[in-house]
This record gives structure tokens, C-alpha cells and sequence, in this order.
């Protein structure tokens, strides 16, 4: 049995890395870790493309516990979006990266429902738009 083992241990051994190559790994690993940070100096320029579109919520407040009047408030549909742009700085001596973005909410109303009658259907307030550029 043990002459099994220690061949076995033999056999695993000639597979063990020598120290040479665990050292030529490390100084790759450093060359390419040096590369990749000259390139991020380089383009300083972070950029996240936003292109965002949501139905947002329904929220829906009840007058009390017993009733079954209550308020909706649609809020419609969200679209976040953004570009990027260079423009000249003001002294027109480097360029600027300028990220525009883009804010909606669209079809946002207001609405009281219930009341005498199940069937009632009041809008109090009439779907609104919001747009928010730059």
C-alpha cells in the first residue's frame, strides 16, 4: 500500500509548477495590469447609457377602512434618457464631455372613485405631462 501512495505522490509531483514559471506568471500578470491602467488614464471619460421606459405605479389610497371610495393616482409611464456630447470649453482650450439627459412622466392623473354609487368615476385631475431636458 505504501508503495502505491508514493508513487501516486510522484506521479502528482511532476505535475507541481516550478517556482520559473510562478514567476513568469506574476511578471505577465503585472505587465497586463500596467497595460490596462495606462489605458484607463488615457479615457478618463466614465459613461452609463441610461434608456429607461416604465409603467410606474398605481397608487391607490382608500378614504377609510370601511369605505370604498378612494383616490388613484395613475403615475403613468417614466422614460430616463441620456446622450453625451463634446463641446468646446469656454476659454476654447480642451473639450468637454457634456452627458445630457432626458426626464418624462407621461400620462399622470388623478382619479376618485367609488362613492354613491360603485360606479362613480370622478377625474380630478386631467392627465398631466412632464418633460425635463438638460
Amino acid at each position: 500500500m505504501n508503495d502505491f501512495v508514493q508513487s501516486l505522490l510522484n506521479f502528482g509531483l511532476g505535475f507541481k509548477p516550478s517556482d520559473e514559471m510562478i514567476e513568469t506568471a506574476k511578471k505577465k500578470a503585472v505587465e497586463v495590469a500596467n497595460v490596462a491602467k495606462d489605458k484607463v488614464k488615457e479615457n478618463t471619460d466614465t459613461r452609463i447609457k441610461l434608456d429607461v421606459r416604465l409603467a410606474a405605479p398605481c397608487i391607490v389610497a382608500p378614504r377609510n377602512s370601511q369605505s370604498d371610495e378612494r383616490l388613484e393616482a395613475n403615475l403613468g409611464q417614466l422614460v430616463i434618457a441620456n446622450h453625451f456630447t463634446r463641446r468646446q470649453s469656454p476659454t476654447n482650450t480642451y473639450k468637454i464631455l457634456v452627458d445630457s439627459l432626458q426626464f418624462s412622466l407621461t400620462q399622470l392623473e388623478l382619479r376618485r372613485r367609488g362613492g354613491l354609487s360603485l360606479g362613480e368615476d370622478v377625474l380630478v385631475v386631467e392627465p398631466v405631462e412632464l418633460f425635463v431636458s438638460e
